[in-house]
């Protein structure tokens, strides 16, 4: 006779809750495909992809592109693919406060490090910024990630790293950037947008894609 008080291996409970600490009973392989085809299964790392946009905007009028849905999630991931615009402005982050707008002028700060197919390296930083940095150039192609952490708890700071790749100049190269970044504030965070660095929007085209992680 079995000792499991349902199909699922757990105690006390007809629908399995997971978290990365604090799991009961043994899964068998058959249980472990049932959960995994009910999306119930968790393990540290799952993306789940939130939303998609796509960007096609020659004027470059674009207020900007916003993600008003975060779910539940500790933590996110943000993703833009070959992004352009008519210019050489970086590319950002901001964060909407719940029941508030987007957070503006010196509400963030970052640290990060440039490099250059031309063997140059160069540390920028600033601790009052309009948007959390993650490029260096939108001109052409820019492409990368950006980690949140923290975005909807209330009790900590919104922090990010940031990974991207771009063209250099007037297509006379390539260059990167990687670093850190925070959100001043430890208000619970509702919604992040895309925008040009010092601005409050972006234009051009591009993919933008919001995930969370299940697990984390």
């Amino acid at each position: 006779m079995s000792d499991k008080s349902n199909k699922f291996g757990y105690v006390g409970t007809d629908i399995p809750t997971q978290t990365q600490s604090s799991n009961t009973g043994i899964f068998s392989v058959n249980e472990i495909t049932d959960l995994v085809r009910l999306k119930q299964f968790v393990t540290a790392g799952d993306l789940e992809l939130i939303e998609t946009q796509a960007l096609n905007d020659d004027t470059y009028s674009t207020t900007a592109v916003e993600f008003n849905n975060l779910g539940s999630y500790n933590v996110h991931l943000l993703t833009f693919t070959n992004h352009k615009n008519n210019g050489y402005t970086p590319l950002g982050l901001q964060m909407k406060n719940v029941g508030a707008s987007y957070s503006t002028g010196n509400s963030y700060a970052y640290a990060m490090q440039e490099f250059a197919d031309n063997g140059t390296y160069t540390q920028t930083r600033s601790t009052g910024a309009n948007s959390m940095r993650l490029g260096i150039s939108s001109y052409q192609g820019s492409s990368g990630y950006a980690y949140i952490y923290n975005a909807i708890d209330s009790s900590k700071l919104t922090l990010c790293s940031s990974h991207s790749i771009q063209v250099r100049g007037n297509n006379v190269g390539a260059n990167g950037m990687y670093g850190s970044s925070r959100f001043n504030s430890t208000t619970q965070v509702e919604g992040v947008r895309f925008v040009y660095d010092g601005t409050n929007s972006v234009g051009g085209v591009g993919v933008f894609s919001l995930y969370g992680l299940r697990g984390a």
